[in-house]
C-alpha cells in the first residue's frame, strides 16, 4: 500500500518527544512539562496498530498469511534490536560506562540478554528496564505482533464497536480487578503485559477498520467516542484510567494526521522530517546511549540548556547513523535470507 508521509512525520515527532523525555531526566531531573514526552510511546503503539491492520482492514483484497507476516515483523525489528542489545550487554560486561548498570542487574547478565533477545523482558520486574530503559516497549510491541492475527479475526467477524468496547472492558477489568487483586506488587505488569495497554493497539486497528468500511458516520462515531473516553478519563482521573486518556488523545492525533495530512510531502523540510520519521526506530533504540555518552564526555562544561539541546541532537544524529549503518543493511540481509525464492527441484 502507498506509504503515508504524514504518518512518518508524526512518528518523527513521537520519537522526538521520547528523546526530550530522557534528555529532561538526565539534564534537568524531570520537569512537569517535558516529562510528558514519554507519551510518545503511546503514539507509536496506536500507529503500529493502524499500520499493521491497514492492509487487511482498510483494504479488503489481502488475505492474512501467518508465515510471511511474522517473517516481515522479524525483518523489521530484530536486526537493529539485537544489535543494540548485544552492544549494551558488551558495554556493561566491559564496564565502559556501565558499571552502575552492571551492579544494579538482578541476576546474571546472560539472563538479561536472553530475556531481551526473546522479547520476554517486559514480563519480569528485574529485566523490564535493564540494559536500557527504552527497551521495555519492545517486549510489549512483540506481544501486540503475536496478538494481531486474533484481533484481525475478531474485526472481520464482529462489528468494530464490539471489538473496541471489548478491548477497553478487558483492559479495565485487568487493571481494576485482576492486577489490583492478585498482582498489586508487580507494577511492571501494568505496562509490560499487553492486557494493561490493550486499547492503544486496538484503537489503531479500529481506525483502519472504520476507514475500510467507508462509513462517514462510523468515522465520526469513532472520533467522538475517543474524545468522550479522553474526557471521562480526565474527569475520573486514576492511575488505571490515565493510559486510556493518553491512548484516546493519541488516536485523535493519528486520525487527524491520517485524514488531513496524509498526502505526499513536497517541501525539502517536510522530506527531511519524513526521513527522520523513517529512522525513528533506530533513534528510539540508540538515543539514550548516545545522550548519556555525550553527558559523560561533556560533564558540566556547558549550561544545562545547551546540554539538553546537545543531548537531543546527539540522539537523532546517532539514530540516523544507526539507521544507515545497522538497521537498513541488517534488515535487507535478513530479508534476503528469509524471503529467498524457492528453487524448483529438477
Amino acid at each position: 500500500m502507498k506509504r503515508l508521509d504524514g504518518l512518518d512525520i508524526l512518528r518523527m515527532f513521537a520519537c522526538l518527544a521520547v528523546v526530550i523525555f530522557h534528555a529532561d531526566i538526565d539534564v534537568f531531573g524531570s520537569t512537569p512539562v517535558l516529562n510528558r514526552g514519554l507519551h510518545g510511546v503511546t503514539v507509536f503503539m496506536v500507529l503500529s496498530g493502524y499500520l499493521l491492520a491497514r492492509p487487511y482492514l482498510e483494504r479488503h483484497d489481502r488475505a492474512f498469511a501467518w508465515v510471511p507476516y511474522f517473517k516481515k515483523r522479524v525483518v523489521r525489528i530484530v536486526p537493529a534490536y539485537y544489535a543494540i542489545v548485544i552492544l549494551l550487554a558488551a558495554l556493561i560486561a566491559a564496564g565502559f560506562g556501565g558499571a552502575r548498570e552492571a551492579a544494579a542487574l538482578a541476576g546474571p547478565l546472560y539472563w538479561h540478554v536472553f530475556a531481551h533477545l526473546t522479547f520476554i523482558h517486559g514480563l519480569f520486574a528485574a529485566t523490564k528496564m535493564s540494559l536500557a530503559s527504552v527497551l521495555w516497549s519492545m517486549s510489549l510491541e512483540w506481544q501486540y505482533y503475536m496478538l494481531l492475527p486474533l484481533l484481525l479475526l475478531a474485526f472481520r467477524r464482529l462489528h468494530w464497536l464490539v471489538v473496541l468496547g471489548a478491548s477497553i472492558a478487558v483492559a479495565l477489568a485487568y487493571l481494576f480487578v485482576l492486577h489490583a487483586r492478585f498482582m498489586p506488587a508487580n507494577e511492571h505488569l501494568v505496562d509490560g503485559f499487553f492486557l494493561g495497554r490493550l486499547p492503544e493497539f486496538v484503537f489503531g486497528m479500529t481506525l483502519a477498520a472504520v476507514l475500510g468500511s467507508g462509513e462517514a458516520r462510523g468515522r465520526r462515531l469513532l472520533l467522538a467516542g475517543a474524545a468522550l473516553c479522553a474526557v471521562a478519563s480526565a474527569i475520573w482521573f486514576a492511575p488505571q484510567t490515565h493510559h486510556l486518556l493518553v491512548a484516546s488523545v493519541a488516536l485523535l492525533l493519528v486520525a487527524a494526521v491520517r485524514t488531513y495530512a496524509s498526502a505526499a510531502v513536497t517541501s525539502s523540510g517536510a522530506r527531511f522530517l519524513r526521513y527522520l520519521g523513517g529512522a525513528s526506530y533506530s533513534t528510539y533504540l540508540v538515543h539514550l546511549l548516545a545522550g548519556k555518552g555525550l553527558l559523560l564526555a561533556l560533564g558540566d562544561s556547558l549550561p544545562p540548556i545547551a546540554l539538553f539541546t546537545a543531548y537531543v541532537i546527539a540522539g537523532h544524529v546517532a539514530g540516523v547513523g544507526f539507521f544507515v549503518l545497522v538497521e537498513q543493511p541488517g534488515s535487507r540481509l535478513l530479508g534476503r535470507l528469509l524471503f529467498r525464492p524457492s528453487v524448483p527441484s529438477p
